[in-house]
């Protein structure tokens, strides 16, 4: 290649330049100049500063992570000294040094310390034991030391970089810098150490000299943010740890871009402060991003790459999702264990995925682990190191499992000492091996030595207990740090003051037990408002309702005289465990609304949810193909839109907060409704019953409120509750009469007998059910009040329907925060439109015979791809008509037509405006656009619920004449549909089912209508019946223009079918409606 040499002076001040635009961090112009220069020096034989354009090549390189070009050229450079005879030494010693930092960067630890020791060998030698650049040497070694866990070397080098520096000041920016940053690592030791305050201290040294020489902006002096992030996140002072890393954040995206090993770790350690403060869908959704540069950098093999498939187990781990925590955790470790068998690294996955088996029950298997993970550390690492705390910490948990307390003492004890030898009195990990230890004195019936351990966790916390030898009093929350972690303490702490109780029936010990409840109960409140991630809420949701289960059990150990008391708490805690999120999303929806919020941004808003919805659901049908047959570029780029798009979306509606106050105020307005203010409105609706469940671990919990009486019951839980359940619905769908009686009085005298015999409820009264876990999947008009030994026909069954109008609804909260709806719905004429695909462009249905016919075979919803001429009868196939969408075929459903006409006729006839959208008309695009016009909407279509993959299940729609238009109404679209409807009917299999969330309800098509406006919402269990649908929302809507309320109509729609046809209670029970 012919090159156009510079002349010596234009050389030199191509370098200086390179030089000043290195060090403002303009490393690509930097390049650019070098590159210019590139074989001048070595032409005029100036081979100093030709090695000086290398090194700087080289900087520069590392800096925008071209770590193999860096390395490289490194190498190439020292070569290039070691020939040059008479070169000085001192620029080999830069060679090596820039070669230690290199492999540094590349986790080579020991090629690193070979290097680093041979730039300091060489220094020592020419310049003398007190020269600056040996200083340098020194503080380099030191982070090797700190890296590879060997701290007291550590802090020796440290400190002789630290004497001969203060002895040596220098003038140069550039050696300033490098103090700078000496100070910088002089902290990380010190945070790592846990001398947090120390630490702080190094970088606010550091940082005024970043501040003075470069600016804020500058990657050096966010460098230093960055650590002071870290070290906040590591005392608990998340709030900063956050302010600090997102000062950090902008200027290496500006700097260095996404696509760089900074830039993840940042992202990393975003993650981690919301790990710490238990926002664990937050976590991932940072640790995926990091994860997918450092794929984008590294070699699948990096340890790098291979840690945060590990952090990302963890994460599934503190989630509790256990099967995949396993799959990332055992993806790290076979890795580990195949390129370095001889990593600490192997030792710690192992112990996590140890965690991982001793939390879902399989202790012996967690031993056998940590066993193994102890074998390599006892090699390794020094007795008091972090890795060995969790792999003591957990050994002594498993052995606490397998009830063998005084090995598991053994253990948890020796991790309490480990953990205050690294750590000292005032740190996380050792209020957790006291909370351990309590645990483990709490199981052994020692209940004050487990109480006296709960006190030191606390105070390991560093919060302020008024008198730690008194276990009864609160402790002083004004300051504390890691929230779910003190929540877990203060859970602890009232369990074991309530079971104290028991023995010694001190009532003091209950107040106390109480008190902690509600303790815990305000912590719960505030980490919720603290959440930005729904995964997040709902995991707290969970661990909020296993709060409330133990504190709905002190209610019932307490004396009679003070029962009545604490029956407005124990309707509180049941209002907490219930639907909270919902009602949290709807006052967020109105916020928005009515927040003087400008057009231009809610528009952004909306624009953004239907994008991030939109990407979702093509990724979630794209990961249902084969492994194999993924696209995983595609995935990959859609996992970077959602990143980037839900980052803008929370940023938006963070601005919403800090700039709209209207739209702060009545966002987080999310009080639960009051027991006396629940009795107020109950004055307003006539002979009204609410009947709260509340499942918990060992028993069913029922609070019924009247408008001037109210009765808490503790009903007894059935060993196989859920199993029960599931019998009953089985009879009730295979039509099973000998086990439905059976089963459906079994329940009626589980969950209602009781309490109906105590109201002694009149006939016709409303029970307003506000079902619970799985009794969210019954319909209880179904269920028997009496035993049926006889046999008796369909239409003489005494179901509850026969007696009382049923009912149901999420919360109280929801039910009386929507009565406000119904009566602005109340002054709107009726309107009505009706959507039935049909599934069919003929005209020629199937006879009556024919239709019974089917419905005997039970294929009613089915795929045909289930039915073959040899198991199917010949007249039946050609009787069906159906349509094959996306390979999966659906039934014609030929009285569908016929529903929505005769409803749009009722309406027509009291000269009311009704519109029917019928076959390719009934579309999704049509539905979402007409439907929020109409007060009365009714979708009779097929529902797929998918219960592999619910967030799939979908309506279906008519395909449209258009290719690539969608068809499905999936759940996540509900979300963004603006309803003013007064009543959605659902003539839809299936659409009351979906994935139970503990502490929060079943998300299901319900759940999504009543937050995207509706009022009322009839759904449905069960698979239902084409013609049954159509009598029963026929004889619905009749019922209504009869002026009846809705509850009133459904039942009386329900009780004529039975009445008349005798028909089995899974043609009519499945329709249930949810309400105002």
């Amino acid at each position: 290649m012919h090159h156009n040499y510079l002349a010596p002076h234009e050389s030199i001040a191509l370098l200086a330049e390179a030089q000043k635009l290195a060090f403002a961090a303009q490393f690509e112009q930097a390049l650019i100049l070098c590159e210019q220069v590139e074989g001048s020096f070595r032409q005029q034989q100036d081979m100093q500063n030709e090695v000086k354009t290398m090194l700087l090549q080289c900087r520069c390189m590392l800096e925008l992570d071209k770590f193999n070009d860096s390395l490289s050229l490194a190498q190439e450079t020292l070569d290039l000294c070691q020939a040059e005879i008479g070169l000085q030494q001192f620029l080999i010693a830069k060679c090596h040094e820039m070669l230690g930092v290199i492999y540094n960067a590349l986790a080579k630890y020991d090629l690193s310390l070979h290097h680093h020791q041979a730039a300091l060998q060489i220094r020592q030698a020419e310049l003398g034991e007190r020269n600056f650049f040996v200083g340098l040497s020194y503080s380099q070694l030191g982070l090797y030391y700190i890296n590879t866990g060997q701290y007291n070397q550590a802090i020796k080098s440290l400190l002789q970089a630290e004497d001969i520096f203060l002895t040596n000041p220098p003038a140069e920016p550039e050696q300033m810098m490098q103090i700078a940053n000496h100070q910088n690592n002089c902290g990380v030791y010190y945070m790592t150490i846990s001398q947090h305050h120390t630490a702080t201290q190094y970088f606010e040294k550091a940082l005024a000299v970043k501040l003075a020489l470069v600016g804020e902006t500058h990657p050096a002096s966010a460098h230093t943010y960055y650590c002071m992030s870290v070290n906040f996140r590591e005392n608990g002072n998340f709030k900063l740890a956050l302010q600090y890393i997102d000062k950090y954040l902008p200027v290496l995206l500006q700097t260095v871009g996404r696509k760089h090993s900074d830039t993840a770790y940042c992202y990393f350690i975003k993650g981690s402060i919301y790990c710490y403060s238990g926002d664990y869908y937050h976590t991932l959704y940072f640790f995926h991003q990091a994860l997918s540069i450092r794929n984008q950098i590294f070699e699948p093999q990096h340890q790098l790459v291979l840690g945060m498939y590990a952090n990302i187990g963890v994460c599934y781990r503190l989630m509790k999702d256990y099967l995949n925590a396993i799959t990332y955790l055992s993806h790290s470790l076979n890795a580990f264990k195949l390129h370095y068998p001889e990593s600490v690294e192997v030792a710690h996955n192992l112990n996590e995925l140890a965690i991982c088996y001793q939390l879902s029950g399989q202790n012996e298997l967690a031993i056998q682990l940590n066993l193994e993970a102890l074998a390599i550390t006892k090699k390794e690492l020094p007795a008091h190191h972090n890795i060995n705390l969790g792999i003591i910490t957990n050994l002594g948990l498993s052995y606490l499992g397998l009830q063998q307390t005084s090995q598991a003492q053994e253990y948890l004890h020796e991790a309490l000492q480990i953990a205050r030898s690294l750590y000292g009195n005032l740190h996380i990990h050792v209020a957790s091996a006291f909370k351990n230890i309590a645990s483990c004195y709490f199981c052994t019936g020692n209940y004050n030595q487990a109480l006296f351990h709960c006190q030191d966790a606390l105070q390991s916390l560093e919060i302020v207990l008024p008198n730690p030898q008194d276990t009864h009093l609160l402790p002083d929350l004004s300051h504390y740090s890691s929230a779910h972690f003190l929540l877990e303490i203060l859970t602890l702490k009232a369990q074991i003051l309530n079971t104290l109780y028991r023995q010694t029936a001190d009532i003091n010990d209950l107040q106390a037990a109480l008190s902690h409840y509600q303790c815990a109960d305000a912590l719960i409140d505030q980490m919720r408002s603290g959440y930005k991630q729904e995964g997040s809420k709902h995991t707290l949701a969970e661990t909020a309702k296993k709060l409330y289960d133990s504190a709905l059990s002190a209610f019932f150990t307490a004396p009679p005289s003070s029962t009545q008391d604490m029956a407005a708490l124990a309707f509180q805690y049941l209002e907490k465990s219930r639907a909270v999120l919902l009602f949290s999303n709807i006052k967020e929806l109105e916020a928005r609304n009515d927040g003087q919020i400008p057009p231009q941004l809610l528009q952004q808003e909306y624009d953004w949810r239907i994008e991030i919805t939109n990407i979702e659901k093509q990724r979630a049908q794209a990961l249902l193909e084969l492994p194999e047959a993924q696209n995983k570029q595609q995935l990959d780029q859609w996992q970077d839109q959602l990143f980037t798009l839900k980052h803008n979306y929370q940023n938006l509606i963070e601005q919403f907060e800090k700039d709209y106050p209207d739209y702060y105020l009545l966002k987080y307005q999310t009080e639960p409704i009051k027991l006396h203010q629940l009795q107020k409105i109950l004055q307003t609706t006539e002979n009204t019953f609410m009947l709260s469940f509340f499942v918990g671990a060992e028993q069913i919990y029922l609070f019924a409120v009247t408008t001037n009486t109210t009765h808490f019951l503790a009903l007894p839980k059935p060993a196989d509750f859920a199993g029960l359940i599931d019998d009953f619905l089985f009879s009730v769908k295979t039509k099973d009469k000998s086990d439905y009686l059976t089963y459906a009085h079994a329940l009626y005298q589980i969950l209602l007998h009781d309490i109906l015999t105590l109201l002694q409820a009149p006939p016709d009264t409303r029970l307003l059910i506000l079902p619970d876990d799985v009794l969210s999947l019954i319909p209880f008009e179904a269920l028997l009040t009496q035993n049926c030994s006889q046999n008796p026909a369909y239409n003489n069954l005494p179901y509850l329907i026969c007696q009382y109008d049923v009912s149901y609804h999420f919360s109280a909260t929801l039910w009386s925060h929507g009565l406000q709806k119904a009566a602005q719905s109340a002054q709107i004429p009726p309107s009505f439109i009706g959507f039935a695909p049909v599934y069919s462009n003929q005209n020629a249905y199937q006879t009556e015979e024919e239709l019974q016919t089917n419905a005997q075979q039970e294929i009613y919803g089915q795929s045909l791809a289930t039915l073959s001429p040899a198991t199917t009868p010949a007249p039946l196939l050609e009787t069906l008509r159906s349509v094959t969408l996306h390979s999966k075929t659906y039934l014609e459903l030929p009285f569908a037509e016929q529903e929505v006409n005769h409803i749009a006729q009722i309406f027509t006839n009291q000269h009311y405006p009704a519109m029917v959208q019928l076959l390719q008309h009934a579309n999704l695009t049509n539905f979402q656009r007409q439907a929020q016009h109409y007060k009365y909407v009714l979708i009779a279509a097929h529902g797929d619920y998918n219960d592999q993959h619910p967030q799939l299940t979908g309506i279906i729609f008519s395909p449209s004449d258009r290719e690539n238009v969608p068809h499905v109404l999936y759940q996540a679209d509900i979300y963004n549909l603006t309803l003013k409807a007064d009543l959605i009917v659902l003539s839809c299999c299936e659409t009351g089912l979906g994935v139970t969330l503990h502490g929060e309800g079943i998300m299901a098509f319900n759940r999504g209508f009543l937050f995207a406006g509706a009022n009322n919402v009839v759904y449905t269990f069960f698979k239902v019946y084409d013609q049954a649908s159509f009598e029963l929302t026929t004889l619905f809507f009749e019922q209504i223009f009869k002026n009846k309320t809705y509850h009133e109509a459904l039942r009386a729609a329900k009780l004529q079918l039975i009445q008349s046809k005798s028909l089995p209670p899974v043609f009519w029970s499945g329709y249930v409606l949810i309400g105002n």
